[in-house]
């Protein structure tokens, strides 16, 4: 046999001996114990103990293996334990009597106290505000963890004159039922505005495995993205009896487009084939031709018969037509309702259901489909408004009723926080109020001003 041939077989045995080996025993951690632990450790030895408490043989080595600590650590623990029984202390105490162990925290005392110093542009980051406070990040991050400051998101909201102020006091108190001390039910009242939907979002969040192709997405141009202008109507829902069916509240939502025929040929489509265009821009013409042809129709298709008097609240944009505007009030006249146009307070959109909430509904549901096409868009904003649950509607008249009560009680500004009321908890457990009851200085200030 060559030497080279001995040395091959050699080799292959002692592969085959490494592969049979049991792999080693993990290391025995330095962890520290809990107190629940330390009394299983020893409640462990007891039972390895004779009665006159001595130990098995091995029973020492089993157990640090049992919690995957060093066998020093179990000695120790059974010392502990014998100690106390020897000092008449029958529990057999084993808590650890480590106090305190480590370096001192920093505290930054002087720091954090002059956190609410630092101007609001400098501390818009994590970054930014460590190096603007002098607190280093880490430090900050632990701070933030353990709640002694925190993350806020500023949104810009529209600036309130003193008139405004007054005049939005005045718009909530009309909505307050005094001799019931709550607010109306407002089943009289249709809420309608205009939003601007888009083709596609600038930037979107995605969730991605590991090493999966990260989605590139283009548009023609960033600066004039594809969108197109909806005109919602929308009440509140309930019970029709006279249809003994439910009204969703759901009157309807309109796009603001042309449909003409195209003036050139394209790899698309031929010359002269019928292309829906958005409006670039709505006047009161093309508001009062939706008004007239579209909410007006839905009003008399859709509306219960037992509510016969209907106010329909929009906004003070230019477009918008008077409430006294002649062609209206002819319409109006020819209905089979008592109707009437009002306006809210000017720079409100909190207190309108549809900017306070119900469009972001409608968008958020919109976002999870990727429409190509004008077309597409108008069809997944309309199926998106139909497929969002009647409960969501009413839920944002009760959190429009919150805003207006918390409006009064700031004498009509803006920077209040919205009261929770724990809306999907209540109607599953089927006390979710049609009102919700005033707060009492909201209806001293009411039954003062009447005085």
């Amino acid at each position: 046999i060559s030497i080279d041939t001995l040395s091959q077989s050699i080799i292959k045995c002692l592969c085959k001996i490494k592969m049979n080996d049991p792999p080693p025993p993990p290391n025995p951690s330095k962890r520290e114990l809990t107190l629940n632990e330390r009394n299983a450790v020893l409640q462990a030895l007891l039972l390895r103990s004779s009665p006159n408490f001595i130990l098995q043989r091995g029973a020492v080595k089993r157990i640090a293996d049992e919690f995957n600590v060093n066998r020093n650590t179990i000695g120790r623990i059974w010392k502990r334990g014998m100690a106390s029984r020897m000092n008449g202390d029958l529990s057999m105490d084993v808590a650890s009597r480590k106090k305190n162990a480590g370096r001192k925290k920093k505290t930054f005392e002087n720091e954090l106290r002059n956190f609410t110093t630092i101007p609001l542009n400098q501390g818009g980051s994590l970054r930014s505000a460590a190096f603007a406070s002098g607190i280093p990040k880490t430090s900050l991050y632990r701070r933030l963890k353990s709640g002694e400051i925190r993350v806020h998101s500023s949104a810009v909201k529209p600036h309130l004159t003193e008139a405004h102020m007054e005049s939005r006091v005045a718009f909530c108190i009309s909505h307050i039922d005094v001799n019931h001390g709550r607010f109306q039910d407002m089943m009289d009242v249709v809420h309608i505005d205009e939003k601007w939907f888009y083709l596609c979002q600038n930037n979107r969040t995605c969730y991605l495995r590991d090493g999966e192709e990260e989605p590139h997405r283009t548009v023609k141009s960033k600066r004039f993205p594809t969108k197109v202008m909806f005109l919602c109507a929308v009440a509140r829902p309930r019970h029709d009896t006279h249809r003994n069916q439910l009204f969703d509240g759901k009157l309807g939502i309109w796009p603001f487009i042309t449909v003409e025929p195209a003036q050139r040929s394209s790899r698309n489509r031929p010359r002269g084939t019928l292309v829906t265009k958005a409006l670039a821009s709505v006047t009161n013409i093309e508001y009062r031709q939706f008004i007239l042809e579209k909410v007006l129709p839905a009003i008399e298709e859709k509306w219960p018969r037992n509510h016969q008097r209907i106010r329909i609240q929009h906004d003070n944009a230019k477009p918008h037509i008077r409430n006294d505007d002649p062609q209206f009030q002819e319409a109006i006249r020819r209905s089979t309702f008592d109707i009437q146009l009002t306006s809210q307070p000017a720079n409100s959109p909190d207190l309108n259901v549809l900017d306070l909430g119900f469009f972001n509904s409608i968008q958020s549901l919109q976002h999870q489909s990727a429409p190509r096409t004008v077309d597409e868009l108008i069809t997944i904003v309309q199926d998106s408004f139909q497929q969002l649950h009647h409960s969501t509607l009413n839920n944002t008249f009760l959190t429009l009723q919150t805003c207006m009560e918390e409006c009064i009680l700031h004498n009509g500004n803006n920077n209040y926080k919205i009261r929770h009321m724990s809306k999907q908890r209540l109607e599953r457990e089927g006390r979710l109020p049609i009102s919700i009851d005033c707060n009492p200085a909201v209806l001293q200030r009411v039954t003062r001003q009447d005085n």
